[in-house]
């Protein structure tokens, strides 16, 4: 093993398997290993696992992990069980430890409660059309049923956007 101490305090190991690096100033340590991964660990216990591949895995102090893909998938595990995922395209869904699952789109955001109860929320167009998917049973799996269902309904404005909500 080598060792290497720097005036700033800082500390180069090298050894076979590993190479680690101590920041003195941010406490923080760095391990490179021969396949490509780097670990980073900062003096809060959040570790950054950084792969070869692109891909970086991040443990916060409260055990939430958060995953962030080559791809662009962003995918974090709450404590609670709650896990979210974000696409590329900012789509995001929300799967709740209870079972309960949000989705989250550009042109919609919709809830799907345990009793089967399915909240959605459409996203207005510049000309404050409603915009609906054409195949309403696809939109809404074993649904069929025609608009005309719609008890509530009501439309409002949030960050430039109009969104319409509609309850079934």
């Amino acid at each position: 093993m080598t060792v290497i101490s720097f005036s700033n305090g800082d500390v180069k190991k090298i050894m076979p398997g590993q190479r680690i690096y101590y920041y003195a100033d941010a406490q923080t340590t760095h391990t490179a290993y021969p396949d490509g991964l780097e670990v980073l660990q900062f003096p809060n216990n959040q570790i950054e696992k950084h792969h070869p591949h692109g891909t970086q895995e991040i443990v916060f102090p409260d055990h939430t992990v958060k995953c962030l893909c080559s791809d662009g998938l962003k995918e974090t595990s709450f404590p609670d069980g709650t896990v979210v995922k974000a696409e590329k395209n900012r789509d995001k869904l929300v799967v709740f430890s209870d079972g309960q699952r949000e989705s989250h789109t550009a042109q919609f955001s919709k809830r799907e409660y345990l009793d089967g109860t399915v909240k959605t929320l459409f996203c207005n167009n510049e000309e404050g059309n409603l915009i609906l998917d054409k195949n309403w049973a696809d939109l809404h799996g074993e649904c069929s049923a025609s608009r005309d269902l719609f008890i509530f309904s009501f439309t409002f404005c949030v960050e430039e956007y109009f969104w319409h909500a509609i309850f079934f």
